[in-house]
């Protein structure tokens, strides 16, 4: 009884020495970011910023007041008090700009193009960080991968070598075989460590992107076999000229600059107000001696303001120029971002086929090498060298497959659709198999 108390004691004791693992999926990864990542919030805070000063400058079309006050002078000025003071210690006085020449309407309309803009860019800054979420979530099982393949290809390079010693101790080998089989092991443990090291660095790299604790214990879900493009490179250049928020981004800045062109055209132009207003009158013998109304028009014309408007012009007219110019190279950038991960998916569905041909010769291979270094008719570094032929296949084999991911994010990305999460199908292999962050 007192054995089978102490056993449940040590179960208890490494079940609570182990860490929890939290299984995170893409989908719910890229979610962590967005709540967590600073880049969003100071993203949506310019949004925020863009539409204050749009209402900022709608503010002079809007109706207005003000009120006026004016104290007696000091005690000591009190013997000119009746000849000096004001004729109005208050006022009250409400204001409507009736005709402008369309100069506030064509600022406005340039605010709330930037304000637009602001929005595209903070929708091209959730896109951004979601695809490097998914590149790390993808980074960690692709490096996870490889450090399975460096433990599959180091427990192979130790069978090999007790394959070698035992044929030595038999008399069957000479003793160069034993020193030939002892470098791939060296050479395995070390490649193991690496592995394992770019592993750490992958996983904390995520945690920091999700906001995590870095040596945050997570399980992560492998990734279907990417899809094909199913488009032309036409079709998919189309789309991502319609759909990429940068690109909308900078064309809202070309129309703001161009909005900005009309309202620098209209800044001297003449303004007719409606005014409203009252005030206490004074007299040289009472400081409040009555109540004055007034109401009417009020135009006014800056028709000489130094060439004012004229250079406010010729700015904007370069302000548009440079936002042309942007938008230009922002058109052949996203081109050539589409065009590179549309072959990039192309050229990696094509390598998945051919490493799963290579993986397969080299299996054999090995097989054939193994069987004749037993019989006796090879030596033992024929063995090695198709041990590592096979080992460099699986290697490309995990590779490329999630180079393909990875491309399938991208053009994704470079269309302007959210990346596709590498979770959303049936994974490979056994369904609903996890990776652990270890």
């Amino acid at each position: 009884m007192r054995r089978l108390v102490a056993w449940g004691i040590v179960l208890c004791a490494l079940a609570l020495a182990q860490p929890e693992r939290t299984r995170v999926t893409s989908d719910e990864a890229v979610q962590l970011a967005l709540a967590r990542n600073p880049r969003i919030a100071a993203a949506l805070a310019l949004v925020r910023v863009r539409e204050e000063e749009a209402e900022v400058v709608a503010a002079p079309g809007r109706p207005m007041g003000a009120v006026y006050l004016l104290a007696p002078p000091p005690a000591i000025f009190q013997s000119n008090f009746n000849t000096d003071y004001a004729l109005s210690p208050a006022r009250l006085e409400f204001r409507q700009l009736l005709l402008d020449g369309g100069r506030v309407l064509a600022r406005l309309e340039q605010a709330r193009t930037l304000a637009c803009r602001a929005a595209q860019e903070a929708v091209s800054e959730e896109q951004r960080l979601c695809l490097e979420v998914r590149l790390a979530y993808l980074e960690v099982l692709t490096s996870r991968a490889r450090l399975k393949v460096a433990r599959g290809s180091l427990e192979a390079a130790r069978r090999q070598r007790e394959l070698a010693k035992s044929r030595f101790e038999a008399g069957q080998a000479p003793r160069g075989d034993l020193l030939t089989a002892e470098l791939p092991v060296s050479e395995r443990e070390l490649e193991l460590t690496r592995a394992a090291s770019r592993l750490q660095d992958a996983e904390e790299a995520l945690s920091r992107l999700l906001g995590l604790p870095l040596d945050a214990a997570l399980e992560l879900v492998e990734p279907s076999e990417p899809a094909p493009p199913g488009q032309s490179l036409e079709q998919v250049l189309a789309e991502a000229r319609i759909a990429r928020p940068w690109l909308m981004a900078a064309r809202l800045e070309l129309t703001a600059a161009e909005k900005g062109v009309e309202a620098a055209g209209k800044e001297n132009n003449a303004e007719l107000q409606a005014i409203l207003g009252g005030a206490l009158e004074s007299s040289a013998d009472n400081v409040i001696d009555g109540v004055g109304l007034r109401a009417g028009l009020q135009l006014s014309w800056p028709f000489l303001d130094g060439n004012r408007t004229k250079h406010l012009v010729g700015q904007a007219q370069a302000t548009r120029d440079l936002a042309a110019a942007r938008l230009a190279e922002a058109e052949r950038q996203v081109e050539q971002e589409v065009r590179q991960a549309y072959r990039g998916l192309e050229v990696a569905r094509s390598a998945m086929a051919t490493a799963e041909v290579r993986c397969g010769q080299a299996k054999e291979a090995l097989r054939v090498a193994v069987a004749q270094y037993e019989a006796g008719f090879v030596a033992f570094h024929v063995v090695r060298d198709a041990q590592l032929d096979l080992d460099r296949a699986r290697l490309e084999a995990v590779t490329v497959f999630y180079q393909a991911v990875e491309a399938r994010a991208r053009l994704d990305w470079a269309m302007g659709r959210p990346p596709r999460r590498p979770d959303e199908a049936v994974p490979r292999g056994e369904k609903g198999r996890t990776v652990g962050m270890q």
